[in-house]
């Protein structure tokens, strides 16, 4: 039952992918004029139709078309949840914490707009069943205030606390972003730590590996760029622990002078090679390509399903990216030549 399981997820896992823009698609999304011209493509061309069945593509705003993608990722972790409960592997859980806290961080971004009614995004109703918020009360949340309240009895209630108890009126969602982000990379490590069977927990584990080090240097660089840091300041601050970097590496890295050296000493890490083939625009942009081409591979290559799947959300994540970059350059009249430098594929 369960090599079925695995092998019936593995198979979702790349009819799903088959699905995924190309660069056909890119392409004629750039030459668009308008959202409204962005969401009528996505409608009428691509498996973005459902998500964006009831929406009026000519007056439709970019923040509600957006919402309705990330909504296409939801039934998207759901209908892969089905089959990996079925693998007793407990990924399922992880998914569903994916999906609450984009839930949780779109609220709070919309806290300010004018447009706060377009919340709440449609949620599969097996996201409500197992959810641990309660995204009813979080849809009527209106303040700060109430959307904490609306996390009473779940995992993101403490996590939020300084947040909101610092700055209720405008809390720094940055901050509250990369908190829940590091949440749920601690989460995921649990799980894999778990994880029923050798060759998941294994390759799982060496799969993260690439993206603790892209978050790592990323970090490094802006507290060197914009900051200032030295190397101790930095090591109080940033955990290479969970990467695959050599303590040596990590040392050359963070007491580099300045932001600049520290890129010229990744050329004698193992990611010396990938960054050097990039023109760099600014170090997320680098460090998501170098994410990027690593999910890909592990994607294409992996034989275990429950791998395949991690790969595969991080491959979907990245086009729901690209697709806000899109769409954000063209409301705000980017050249098309700009926006696709921004775009990861």
């Amino acid at each position: 039952m369960v090599k079925y399981a695995g092998n019936a997820l593995y198979a979702k896992c790349h009819a799903l992918y088959g699905k995924r823009l190309k660069d056909a698609d890119y392409s004629l999304l750039l030459s668009c004029k308008t959202v409204g011209d962005v969401a009528s493509y996505l409608k009428t061309k691509t498996v973005y139709s459902d998500a964006l069945a009831n929406i009026h593509t000519p007056t439709v705003r970019r923040q509600q078309l957006e919402l309705h993608l990330r909504s296409h990722l939801f039934y998207e972790f759901a209908s892969l949840c089905r089959y990996e409960v079925s693998l007793g592997q407990g990924f399922y859980r992880y998914y569903i914490m994916r999906g609450e806290v984009a839930q949780l961080l779109t609220c709070i971004r919309l806290l300010d707009s004018e447009h706060q009614d377009d919340y709440l995004l449609s949620m599969p109703a097996y996201f409500q069943r197992y959810a641990s918020l309660d995204l009813f009360e979080l849809a009527k949340a209106t303040d700060a205030k109430q959307v904490w309240d609306a996390t009473e009895g779940s995992e993101y209630h403490e996590i939020l606390r300084p947040f909101l108890e610092k700055n209720p009126e405008r809390p720094d969602i940055s901050a509250i972003e990369l908190a829940l982000d590091s949440y749920l990379w601690r989460q995921l490590y649990v799980i894999l730590g778990k994880a029923s069977g050798k060759s998941t927990q294994s390759e799982g584990l060496r799969y993260l590996t690439v993206d603790a080090d892209m978050k790592a240097i990323a970090i490094a660089y802006r507290m060197k760029k914009y900051l200032r840091s030295n190397g101790n300041q930095i090591r109080a601050k940033v955990d290479f622990s969970s990467g695959r970097l050599s303590k040596k590496q990590v040392e050359e890295l963070l007491d580099a002078p300045s932001a600049e050296e520290l890129l010229r000493r990744l050329a004698a890490t193992p990611y010396g090679t990938q960054f050097a083939k990039q023109d760099f625009l600014y170090i997320e942009d680098s460090t998501s390509r170098v994410s990027y081409a690593h999910a890909l591979k592990k994607f294409r290559y992996t034989t275990d399903a429950g791998v395949c799947t991690l790969a595969y959300l991080d491959l979907a994540e990245n086009e729901l990216k690209n697709l806000t970059h899109i769409i954000e350059g063209i409301r705000y009249g980017a050249p098309p030549e700009e926006i696709r430098k921004q775009l990861v594929s």
